[in-house]
Formats: C-alpha cells, sequence, structure tokens
C-alpha cells in the first residue's frame, strides 16, 4: 500500500484536475491546491492517527470532527430556521442521512423518511426525462417546441434546447389557485418572449420548465409524473416519491402558514396548505390537482429517496456518463462586462457561479456539479466526477416570515417588533402579540452552516475510500447509516 501521504496527495491533485474540469474560464481556479489540505487535513489526520480503527469507526470520527452535527442543531433548534431538517450526503459508495426537528415542538418526530415538498429541485427530474428522451432518440435537443406543442404559437419557432437551458426570456398572464386547470393552461399556452427582459437580470424562471412539461407528454404519450416513475423513480427504487401525498405511512413536512411582510405595512399571509399539498399555486392548478406532475414543482420525496436517486444518477443508471455530465455547462453565462456574467445556469439546474455567496454549488466540487435549490427549503448537489451528493429536505416555510421588505423591517425594528433572543432566532412579534421566526435568511445562511460541511464531509469520505479502496470495493450496499440528532 502505498504511503498515506502520498495517497493524499494523489486525491487533493485528482480535486483539483476535476475541479478546473469546465470550458468556461471564470469558472477554473476558485479552489487552490492549499485550499483543499485546508479543508481535508482534520479528516486526513483522523485516518492517519487511527490505523487500527475499521473503516465505520473511521467515519464515525471524521463525522464527529466536522462539527455538521453541532452547526445543523444551532440552525435548526437554536436559530429555529425551519421546523425540521434531513439531509442525505455521501459517494456513490456510501449514503449518510442526518435528521433534526425542534425538540420543543410537534415536528421533532423526524426521519429520513420524512417527504418534503422539494419545490424548484423537481426541476431536475424534468431535466432529466427530457434527456432521457434524448437519449433513448425519441426528441433530438435542437428540435423545435413546435413540432409537439404547436398550440404553444408564441415560442413555437424556440428549440427544447432554448428552454431548457433558460436561453429564452418568458412571461404569461399569472395563475394562480383560482384557476382550474383548462383556465391556467390557456393563459399557459399564451406565453410569450417578455421583450422587456433586462439583460442583466436572471433568467431563471419556471416557465420552460412548465413548458416542456408538455413537450415530454406529447413525446412519450404518457404523463410527465409517469414517465418520471418508470424511468427514473422505478430504476432508483424511489418509493416514498409522489405528487400526492395528504395521505401517507410517513410523516409530511408542514409548509403552511407563510408570512410576508410588505413595504406597504400589509402582511400577507398564507394558510390554506395542509400537508401533503404542494406549496406552489401553479404546481397544484396544472398537475396535482389532475394527478400529474407540472413540471417546474410538485414533487414529495425524502432524504432517503434523494440518495438513492444520486446513487442511480451516479452509477450511471438513469443517463449516460456525457449527458449526466454535459447538464452542468454554464449555458447562461452571457457576459454583461468583461469578466462579469449575469447568472450561472445548466439545463434546468444552476452551475457554478465564481462567487460563492452566489453559487448554488459550493466551489471544490467539480467543473461538472449541477445544484438545484427549492422555495420551501431544499437543496440537491450533485458531482458526477468525483462521485460526491448532497440533499437537504426542510420547510422553512411553516409558521415562519420568508419576506421582509427592508422598509418594512426598518420600521418594525423602530417599533420594537423584531428581536434576537437568546439562542439566536430572529423573532418579529405580530399584532396579537403572538411571534414567528424570520427565516429570511435561510437561502443565504443555510450553505455555511449545512450544505457545505456535509459536502467538506462528503469529500473526506472520497479521500477514506481512496485510501481504503480495496477494502471498500463490492461492499457499497452496506454502507448505509441512518442518524438523528
Amino acid at each position: 500500500m502505498k504511503a498515506l501521504e502520498q495517497l493524499k496527495e494523489e486525491y487533493i491533485n485528482q480535486l483539483l484536475k476535476n475541479h478546473n474540469m469546465t470550458n468556461d474560464s471564470t469558472q477554473k481556479n476558485l479552489f487552490s491546491k492549499e485550499d483543499y489540505e485546508r479543508i481535508l487535513d482534520p479528516f486526513f489526520r483522523v485516518i492517519k492517527n487511527n490505523p487500527d480503527c475499521t473503516i465505520e469507526e473511521l467515519r464515525d470520527e471524521m463525522y464527529r470532527v466536522s462539527g455538521l452535527e453541532e452547526s445543523v442543531r444551532h440552525f435548526i433548534r437554536d436559530r429555529k430556521l425551519a421546523p425540521t431538517m434531513s439531509i442525505s450526503y455521501g459517494t456513490n459508495n456510501y449514503k449518510e442521512t442526518l435528521s433534526i426537528g425542534n425538540i420543543r415542538s410537534k415536528y421533532y418526530y423526524n426521519s429520513s423518511h420524512t417527504l418534503y415538498d422539494i419545490a424548484s429541485v423537481s426541476k431536475v427530474f424534468t431535466s432529466i426525462s427530457i434527456l432521457k428522451l434524448a437519449q433513448l432518440g425519441v426528441i433530438e435537443l435542437n428540435e423545435k417546441i413546435g413540432k409537439y406543442i404547436p398550440e404553444f404559437e408564441n415560442i413555437k419557432d424556440f428549440t427544447i434546447f432554448d428552454l431548457l437551458t433558460f436561453q429564452v426570456p418568458l412571461k404569461s398572464e399569472r395563475i394562480s389557485k383560482e384557476d382550474d386547470y383548462d383556465s391556467a393552461f390557456d393563459k399557459l399556452k399564451n406565453i410569450e418572449v417578455n421583450s422587456d427582459f433586462n439583460t442583466n437580470a436572471n433568467p431563471y424562471t419556471d416557465m420552460g420548465a412548465m413548458v416542456l412539461r408538455y413537450v415530454v407528454e406529447k413525446a412519450s404519450n404518457m404523463k410527465l409524473f409517469d414517465f418520471v416513475e418508470s424511468y427514473i423513480l422505478k430504476n432508483a427504487d424511489m418509493h416514498d416519491t409522489k405528487i400526492v401525498k395528504a395521505k401517507s405511512d410517513f410523516f409530511i413536512a408542514d409548509t403552511n402558514n407563510v408570512y410576508s411582510f410588505y413595504n406597504d405595512g400589509n402582511i400577507g399571509v398564507r394558510n390554506d396548505i395542509k400537508p401533503g399539498i404542494v406549496n406552489d399555486e401553479k404546481a397544484r392548478v396544472l398537475g396535482q390537482n389532475v394527478g400529474d406532475f407540472a413540471g417546474h414543482s410538485g414533487i414529495f420525496t425524502s432524504s432517503d429517496n434523494m440518495a438513492k436517486f444520486a446513487h442511480a444518477l451516479l452509477n450511471r443508471e438513469i443517463l449516460y456518463s456525457k449527458v449526466l455530465e454535459d447538464m452542468s455547462i454554464n449555458e447562461t453565462g452571457r457576459e454583461i462586462e468583461p469578466g462579469k456574467y449575469r447568472q450561472y445556469l445548466g439545463k434546468l439546474c444552476y452551475s457554478k457561479n465564481p462567487i460563492l455567496e452566489n453559487s448554488e454549488v459550493y466551489h471544490p466540487l467539480s467543473g461538472r456539479t449541477f445544484g438545484s435549490g427549492g422555495w420551501t427549503g431544499t437543496q440537491f448537489t450533485l458531482d458526477p466526477i468525483n462521485n460526491i451528493f448532497f440533499f437537504m429536505g426542510a420547510n422553512r416555510t411553516n409558521n415562519r416570515a420568508v419576506l421582509l421588505g427592508p422598509e418594512a423591517r426598518k420600521n418594525m425594528t423602530e417599533k420594537g417588533l423584531i428581536y434576537t433572543d437568546k439562542d439566536g432566532a430572529e423573532l418579529i412579534r405580530l399584532e396579537d402579540g403572538s411571534e414567528i421566526v424570520n427565516a429570511v435568511r435561510f437561502a443565504w445562511d443555510r450553505d455555511e452552516a449545512v450544505v457545505h460541511p456535509a459536502l467538506r464531509l462528503a469529500l473526506s469520505y472520497g479521500l477514506l475510500e481512496h485510501i481504503y479502496k480495496e477494502d471498500i470495493k463490492d461492499k457499497s450496499n452496506s454502507y448505509v447509516l441512518n442518524r438523528k440528532i
């Protein structure tokens, strides 16, 4: 066996090579060899200082050293940024889940099978459905939309690829919960190019995925969710994953009582979302109410199932390597000015943004990594080169503020209606004297508190596997660990 130091050097050199595996120069050299050594050294010392430990014992110690458990506990139980959270992460050989609820609430009973409304992370399933049809030779990405859905008159001359990669700024009449399916579809089929789109604006939109849903259905002669079930879920043994979960043997994370505080002084409260009802109104009207998946949002799943999904992708059981690895290519990073881009987007997913706080993809991962985030409090990362994955299920919308305008915050602070408690949670006092947690910072703070520590741990498990690869070979199915805190 090679010396440990030599094996570590090999692994870091490979990570560095994989990091720069991108054609976009702005995505290269965001992480240095010294950076990799810095994040991996604490975990390497565990391996080096414990030569007689089993692989399972080493993983336990690496988990402890990571500080992930303490960070997640502070995020959920102290800061209360979501009632529950269940995360899964690991490598193509190993998956680990960590589940937590607020011990002072009824949401404490949480597990790897808790079902979450994954919101926009659902777009990944639409993207893979389109790519699967292309892989099967049923469609071509350069075909025009009108070939499959000519009733979408205003965009019929754009290609599937255009919509898959956010190339076309779209707009339509607003679809709301008051619409039935037919009225909502009439609005959607009149979708058109947004001629007022500011080229500096974020091109990310739900509408491309909503239209591509109908491309899948026309090309396959199946409902979108039936296609997802047949070509993705069954392959990955994802029995928890559904579109309607009003009744379930598993706990469904509640997303109801969503508070928005506007600058004009108004307070918006959405309190009609029973567990199992999709939070997004468009997804409800166009998808769940008619027993289908609307393409942009609407899937309920668990951290256990998303780990299975990741393993099926990493083991190339759903898409070919090139198809999977090309998902992350930055297709919409057009320059606003030299060296400055407006956004980094792949195929209905995010590519790596060079500005870390704006990036859905953690910088140490390979240049072929894609990420996706959901409004309800979810995140999915897949690195098909380093064989690393991460999923976070959380319900940050439940009984929490998700929007707090700057003027509203200023006025409420002056009135003493916003304060931080002794544990670090920011609370908003309502007129009736009750309090809710301000979860507006969730999407930003989750990275440092949860996503990045878990991915660093997954990379360290990759180091362990590189060192002990002969011992791990052919034992991947036995390496599953569920942790609960």
